[in-house]
């Protein structure tokens, strides 16, 4: 809970001085393997968002929770009221192994995508992913054990802004 706050609070720093709005949301992948829940803020010039996230994942059979936060750049082919919104990402995210103590989950996260506003309040996200994840575990004994994932999908969500 402490982690959640700490990225709550980083995304409203980094917001605080934007004009926009917040909202919230959730999403899943094409091989319904990742669970995302989120909080974000949207500018209201539509031309940017920044989010924290709460993020459970199995890529290769590991089982991941992290928390982190994510920025993407909207671009506005269509001018700032659009309803379509093509957009780059990049996130950030820290987390451990479920059931494994003394674990420590990087990850790292690129994606490009499309939201779409079904509503004026709600919008619905299409995007393709690429994450890389980087896994330590310290055992009893003192010895550090390393391995790395990188996976790419196809990710779905919707959003609620309010």
């Amino acid at each position: 809970m402490k982690k959640f706050i700490a990225v709550l609070l980083l995304t409203i720093s980094v917001t605080y001085a934007i004009d926009g709005g917040w909202y919230i949301g959730a999403g899943t992948d094409s091989s319904n393997e990742l669970k995302i829940y989120k909080i974000g803020y949207l500018r209201d010039d539509n031309s940017g968002r920044a989010e924290g996230y709460y993020k459970e994942d199995s890529p290769d059979n590991f089982d991941i929770r992290t928390i982190g936060i994510r920025g993407e750049r909207t671009f506005l082919p269509f001018g700032d009221s659009s309803d379509i919104l093509p957009f780059t990402s990049a996130g950030f995210g820290l987390g451990s192994l479920s059931g494994v103590d003394n674990t420590l989950v990087l990850e790292y996260e690129f994606g490009v995508g499309v939201h779409y506003f079904i509503h004026k309040d709600i919008d619905i996200l299409g995007g393709f992913f690429w994450r890389f994840t980087d896994i330590n575990i310290d055992d009893e004994d003192g010895d550090t054990y390393h391995t790395s994932t990188s996976n790419t999908n196809i990710e779905i969500g919707i959003n609620y802004h309010f």
